[in-house]
């Protein structure tokens, strides 16, 4: 054990050399089933650490050992992997490698499960991918609208006014997850309040959700598990151009149009992705009594990342972005705010900056990375009701993270081999909410230091054991917070795992994202602040899931069953506290005894060849507190114990079907369950809970591509829930409860659409 340790402690101190066998150089290419030319293709000498990766013709150059029988894995996203014998002929000679579409993405590589890029199969926890292709097929406009073709993820609508939307991963609220944007947690608590309409999906290359387990790596935050949102990285010179045109049925418009484009070196030792994105959409009435059910909003987003390779061994990956947003709910849109009987209205002005260097050891078993990203925000806000002059605010906030990781393979430990993870990482988020109408500062400021060390140990073929320990001093909480993380991921059979989990988690007695809205209410305002003796809540995760997959010929099938389950102690609730001196209700978030959440997810997969695709999700749970909460003011009504705006079953599915190579169909829906929803007083007489009804969206897309020269035009059209299937009992009015909405996020929309790839 001792020659280990030192083994460790060597490696993190003294550079690395490589004893080379005899080299030689393969030149070859990468194509796929159609001959077409693939890019970024990684080309690794099996038992080496040769590697290299195809250029914009699809070629590549490869040195590699002299050794006995030499083979090369080639692998990329979307791909299958495959090993081939080296077949060296002359020097001059390209030897042509061709690879097969991977629909399902069965041997995807994924790099959320461990924070390195490891195949899903040998991940220890189970990473659901969404690619870019899957958002399309759903007409996705932003990040949210995706999110619901997730399975174990609900998405919700949580205001009339401006929409705040969140997203319950295992029943669980928004702030139990940890969203992060390509690795990094610069999602701060202000962002998360509308920020998952504020991420479009023109920008996103794919978004990896790990449900539980995800603490000892990504922070406490990470309850209910983490969302990574992986922004498009340039691999070949490509321009692409669309345009979104959405109605629904009572003629309110929701327009976008997006452009991008990536420029990448011959020698692709340099790129750079950009992309940018206008959206501009219509409020919305649905029952025509003057007041928004759909607010309006105006916004434009740009985003750069780039890249440079010094050496083979190195690399610079910088990453920039803005985003405006401006949207407003309530009645009388003509006039200003203060003129209006409700308005909730927000402009945001967000900025991000990014750098991330990482090295490389010559025989690359070793990786040393360093980052630091920053994000502020200004908000201007007015929430209020009544001709309110004094409900305007302002709020700025300003997330910073850094952090160092190295990553280390281990060819011979204690009998097998292993990869070291280890890492610090510093976060402070500064936040100033000033609402002087309503005396309320809010100056706070957040820092956290977390230091984390994994190891993930192949015992032997077929068993794999992950432990993970982070240590996090949060400003908020007293000691320091240790997180530790287990995983033992079995092959059953070749194409079948078994994977057992454990995690602890936390969260600091801080202001969180519903904190920053305002819901109106009876004509007044509803406002969340945290009881001064609040306590840090701590959570226990289990997770249990079995993962089978299989290819015969041009099919491929897949299923995945999770079962779950956590336990929170000193459970975070909010509960009623009366009224202020203005007449506004106040709800105090307080500690509770705890709380208890189990359910199983069941997610099944099957495609046939590249002309049909499907997938679906179903998620059956129960969500409880230990006591029941005081959600009303009203003593006459009883508290509840089960956790509101949470169905016991969800799911989706989606079809894809390509009957020709210029025809796509696509088949989407959701399924929302019946839940219980707080129905506040005002325009009914008494609060109440409601036990709402369920729906069931159906939507349809048709896409057609047209050949132009070298590039591609599609034409898309179809509707979104089609049946219509909408809450249809809003309350009307000034005194309405804005936050008694539930259900869908869009009614029955028509939507065209057209895309140029040059």
């Amino acid at each position: 054990m001792k020659s280990h340790y030192l083994f460790l402690l060597t490696i993190l101190l003294l550079p690395f050399g490589q004893l080379h066998a005899q080299q030689k150089c393969l030149h070859g290419k990468i194509t796929n089933e159609k001959n077409e030319p693939l890019v970024g293709i990684t080309i690794l000498q099996v038992g080496t650490n040769n590697a290299t990766a195809s250029n914009q013709k699809g070629e590549f150059d490869l040195d590699y050992s002299n050794t006995a029988s030499p083979k090369i894995q080639i692998q990329g996203i979307g791909y299958k992997t495959s090993q081939q014998p080296i077949e060296a002929a002359d020097g001059h000679t390209r030897k042509t490698y061709k690879i097969q579409e991977d629909i399902l993405g069965l041997d995807q590589v994924v790099v959320t499960a461990t924070r390195s890029a490891m195949n899903r199969k040998e991940a220890p926890v189970i990473v659901q991918v969404t690619d870019h292709k899957a958002l399309e097929a759903v007409q996705a406009v932003s990040l949210v609208d995706g999110l619901a073709f997730q399975p174990g993820l609900f998405v919700e609508n949580n205001c009339q006014n401006c929409g705040f939307t969140g997203v319950r991963m295992n029943g669980l609220e928004t702030a139990y997850t940890q969203i992060v944007i390509d690795g990094r947690p610069i999602f701060s608590s202000l962002n998360a309040v509308y920020g998952l309409e504020q991420i479009p999906t023109n920008m996103i290359e794919r978004v990896e959700v790990v449900r539980g387990g995800g603490s000892a790596l990504y922070g406490g935050n990470a309850i209910a598990g983490t969302i990574n949102v992986i922004t498009k990285n340039p691999i070949q010179n490509d321009v692409e151009v669309s345009s979104n045109q959405m109605v629904n049925d009572q003629g309110a418009r929701d327009q976008s149009y997006s452009f991008g484009a990536n420029v990448v070196s011959d020698s692709y030792k340099s790129g750079i992705s950009m992309q940018g994105f206008h959206r501009e959409r219509d409020h919305w009435d649905a029952d025509g009594d003057g007041f928004s059910e759909i607010g309006q909003m105006n916004a434009t987003a740009l985003n750069m990342k780039a890249f440079y390779t010094p050496s083979a061994y190195s690399k610079v990956i910088l990453n920039a972005g803005y985003t405006y947003e401006n949207r407003r709910g309530g009645n009388k849109f003509e006039l200003q705010p203060h003129e209006t009987d409700i308005t909730e209205m927000t402009t945001h002005h967000i900025k991000n900056v990014g750098i991330t260097y990482e090295q490389f050891t010559k025989n690359r078993k070793h990786k040393f990375s360093a980052y630091a990203s920053n994000q502020s925000t200004d908000r201007d806000s007015y929430y209020g009701a009544g001709m309110d002059e004094n409900a305007y605010g302002t709020t700025k906030g300003n997330n910073f993270v850094s952090g160092l990781q190295y990553v280390g393979n281990l060819d011979h430990f204690l009998g097998g081999s292993a990869i070291f993870t280890s890492g610090t990482e510093f976060l402070q988020e500064d936040l100033r909410d000033q609402m002087p109408g309503y005396n309320r500062d809010i100056n706070q400021t957040i820092q956290q230091v977390g230091w984390y060390n994994q190891i993930d140990w192949s015992i032997i073929e077929g068993l794999k054991f992950n432990a993970g320990l982070r240590f996090d001093h949060h400003s908020e909480v007293d000691p320091i917070i240790l997180n530790p993380r287990f995983s033992l991921l079995y092959d059953i059979q070749k194409n079948f795992q078994m994977r057992l989990g454990y995690a602890r988690g936390f969260r600091g007695p801080q202001v969180f994202d519903e904190d920053l809205h305002i819901t109106a209410v009876g004509g007044d305002m509803q406002m969340i602040y945290n009881a001064e003796d609040l306590d840090a809540e701590y959570s226990d995760s289990y997770t249990v899931s079995w993962d089978y997959s299989k290819s015969v010929g041009n099919n491929q099938f897949s299923l995945t069953v999770d079962g779950f389950l956590t336990r929170h102690k000193n459970a975070f609730i909010i509960e009623a506290n009366g009224r202020d001196d203005q007449g506004n209700q106040i709800f105090e978030r307080r500690n509770g005894a705890g709380a208890t959440i189990t359910g199983v997810s069941v997610a099944p997969k099957y495609a046939y060849s590249d002309k049909i695709l499907m997938q679906a999700g179903a998620t059956f749970q129960q969500s409880t507190f230990d006591e029941a909460v005081a959600w009303s003011e009203d003593e006459s009504v009883a508290g509840e114990q089960s956790f509101l705006r949470t169905p016991n079953f969800y799911g989706f599915y989606t079809l894809s079907y390509m009957p020709t190579d210029r025809w796509t169909i696509n088949l989407a829906g959701n399924y929302t369950g019946k839940m219980l929803v707080s129905h506040f007083a005002g325009y009914i007489e008494q609060d109440r809970l409601e036990n709402v009804q369920d729906f069931f969206t159906q939507h349809i897309k048709l896409a057609y591509q047209f050949p132009v020269d070298e590039s591609k035009m599609t034409l898309e059209a179809g509707v979104q829930n089609i049946f219509n299937q909408f809450q249809n009992d809003f309350d009307q009015g000034a005194d309405r409860d804005a936050g008694y909405v539930y259900g869908p996020l869009r009614p029955r929309t028509y939507f065209i659409g057209l895309r140029f790839n040059i």
